[in-house]
């Protein structure tokens, strides 16, 4: 839903909207430990978090 929703602002011309992929934040090596739980997110969580958004954000600012 939300990718559609994405989708449909970005055909309609919205220069103000973004997508991150919430599957690809935590990678593709050792995701189970990256929660303290399977669902929060622990140090490392965080750390690949940040790292996927943060190119996001550094486009969107400049």
């Amino acid at each position: 839903m939300i990718q559609k929703i994405y989708e449909n602002a970005k055909s309609s011309g919205d220069p103000y909207v973004y997508f991150v992929d919430g599957e690809s934040c935590f990678g593709t090596t050792n995701r189970e430990s990256c929660t303290v739980d399977g669902f929060h997110p622990n140090d490392l969580g965080f750390l690949r978090m940040a790292e996927t958004i943060y190119p996001v954000l550094k486009r969107i600012i400049r």
